[in-house]
């Protein structure tokens, strides 16, 4: 993990402390995870001191998604920029915190986690990585209006048509990936050719 995402809390002044980090995904990514499509994050924010060994962080974690397209595996990019706030807690070691508390302090807002914090220092890593992998898109594509790739030459339709004839109604099935599962159940793909 990163020192640059931990925060000594006695740095925090009477006024919070400012930050400002770009780090690589890698420095808050834990060991033994699964990557994410995206090469660096930014922290922006404010971590203030609430008293009583409460302190919150409220700010931005910003970066760029970046993978080849689903449809037609050029490349595709989608941005993170996503609103925070987190509250910690001192605590004894090994001691959880259950706690939630609510944003507008009268019980009808969304509540929060607290999350406990040893020593005297707060490591928003934890944090980071979580909303990086909250984030990330399930699909990534280019442009909504993909047209993807030709199933059966693998061409990018995004460019035009490709060369391939089209499809005959009532032929033989077309060397697609579904094509196997017609070649099993001939009696269905008869059965549709009839009502048709």
């Amino acid at each position: 993990m990163t020192a640059k995402l931990h925060i000594p809390v006695l740095s925090i002044g009477d006024d919070g402390l400012n930050l400002d980090v770009r780090l690589p995904v890698a420095e808050v990514q834990p060991p033994d995870t699964d990557s994410v499509p995206l090469d660096e994050v930014r922290v922006t924010g404010c971590l203030t001191d609430l008293g009583g060994g409460e302190y919150l962080f409220r700010g931005r974690v910003r970066g760029e998604y970046a993978q080849p397209c689903d449809r037609c595996l050029e490349e595709a990019r989608a941005a993170l920029n996503s609103e925070v706030a987190w509250v910690y807690v001192e605590g004894r070691s090994g001691e959880a915190v259950s706690e939630l508390e609510s944003d507008d302090g009268d019980g009808g807002g969304a509540e929060r986690e607290k999350l406990m914090i040893t020593g005297r220092e707060i490591d928003l890593s934890p944090q980071v990585w979580e909303e990086i992998v909250l984030s990330a898109p399930l699909k990534l594509v280019c442009k909504e209006s993909c047209l993807g790739l030709c199933p059966r030459c693998g061409a990018n339709l995004n460019g035009g048509p490709c060369g391939c004839p089209p499809a005959e109604p009532g032929g033989a099935p077309q060397n697609t990936p579904l094509s196997v599962l017609a070649s099993l159940f001939p009696d269905l793909a008869d059965d549709k050719n009839r009502k048709e």
